[in-house]
């Protein structure tokens, strides 16, 4: 599901980031070791330029479900967090590196419309196989395959949600002491103040 709001800038359009100060969010967070819930986060703090994930300071500031008058504590969250979103579209740094210019309503429709279909690669090694036509061995920043870099920034984007999800599951020991602690993933239900999330991006801590 994507909701998306679009901003003007000059004759162009461009999407809106919606990871700003103040921006109220309903997050359904699953601890490490469950049940989901559901909460409703404020950002508090941006923490820019926003790289290669999207760093945010937030207030926990009540537990929407389940059941009615459940508190934080009742699941081991604390009242503010680190909430680090990983949506390549607003990834600033793979985004230049990889020459992608900033979403606008047609480059979000061919994008879509590709990552939708049965020909678009799953995984990062996906675009290295042998014998597909669209590989990334052929991707440069300056090619005039904008949608397929997109992709291949999209796909390592997430792979490092999942790389950091693993490491905190092995460095359990530390967290607390040498490490965050890793309060569990989280998923967008949405976004109050900030309506173009776009809610399949993966996120977490």
């Amino acid at each position: 599901m994507s909701i998306t709001t679009w901003t003007k800038r000059g004759d162009r359009t461009f999407i809106a980031c919606p990871y700003v100060e103040s921006a109220t969010f309903i997050l359904e967070i699953t601890p490490p070791g469950g049940p989901e819930l559901q909460a409703r986060a404020r950002v508090i703090d941006t923490f820019k330029p926003f790289r290669t994930c999207s760093v945010m300071r937030v207030a926990l500031e009540e537990v929407l479900s389940p059941p009615p008058g459940a508190t934080l504590a009742q699941y081991g969250l604390p009242m503010d967090a680190v909430l680090k979103v990983y949506d390549h579209r607003f990834a600033a740094s793979a985004r230049k590196c990889w020459n992608l210019r900033a979403f606008d309503p047609a480059h979000e429709a061919e994008y879509i419309a590709y990552a939708n279909s049965p020909c678009a690669a799953r995984t990062p090694a996906e675009m290295f196989e042998e014998g597909d036509s669209a590989t990334a061995k052929s991707l440069a920043p300056r090619d005039n395959k904008p949608i397929l870099r997109e992709h291949y920034v999209a796909l390592i984007i997430a792979s490092y949600f999942t790389s950091e999800c693993n490491a905190y599951e092995r460095l359990s020991s530390l967290q607390g002491w040498d490490i965050p602690n890793f309060y569990g993933t989280t998923r967008f239900l949405s976004g109050e103040d900030a309506p173009n999330l776009d809610f399949t991006k993966p996120d977490t801590r």
